[in-house]
């Protein structure tokens, strides 16, 4: 039997779903920094062995399989944004950490690169089974997600729901 579960929030379910409602529409089109030089999204391309928090004020691309490791945490604080490449996906190894607590007025958005919240990172438009999906292990028992709405994932990947990494977290149907 396959150890792990799928997060239904990013892997089964959105295979089929998307999101509405943009917040924080960029005009300014793709990039990686703004006329003053100031970072406008952090490209993801190593995993987490160790402690990381990311930060609200950025936008996070992934457009890799990024793993958070057996010791390692990953702290994703409300406001969030995470976007996804077609080849981009998260997961949380037995002894690994995610926590991704948003709130009710600053959720914390995974998605696609595509989608227009936060930063541009590609110009397009977003559907579902752009990126990959979201992978927690059974012996990551530290990991949470309140708060959060995940959008046009679940690409390849199948899911069970795990209830007890849940609260409050929203699928958004196209």
């Amino acid at each position: 039997m396959n150890k792990s579960i799928f997060i239904v929030a990013t892997v089964f379910c959105l295979a089929m779903l998307g999101c509405s409602n943009p917040i924080n529409q960029n005009a300014a089109g793709a990039g990686n920094s703004d006329t003053t030089g100031e970072t406008k999204y952090v490209a993801v391309t190593d995993s987490i062995g160790s402690y990381a928090t990311w930060s609200a004020d950025k936008t996070y691309y992934v457009n890799t399989a990024i793993r958070v490791a057996n010791g390692g945490t990953l702290v994703i604080p409300a406001g969030t944004i995470v976007k996804f490449g077609t080849e981009g996906s998260l997961s949380v190894e037995d002894g690994g950490v995610l926590s991704a607590q948003g709130s009710a007025s600053n959720p914390i958005y995974f998605t696609s690169a595509k989608d227009s919240r936060g930063e541009t990172v590609f110009v397009g438009t977003a559907a579902a089974g752009d990126w990959e999906g979201i992978r927690v292990e059974l012996g990551s028992s530290g990991s949470v997600f309140s708060n959060c709405v995940f959008c046009y994932g679940g690409k390849k990947q199948v899911c069970s729901i795990a209830n007890r990494w849940f609260s409050k977290c929203r699928l958004m149907l196209v």
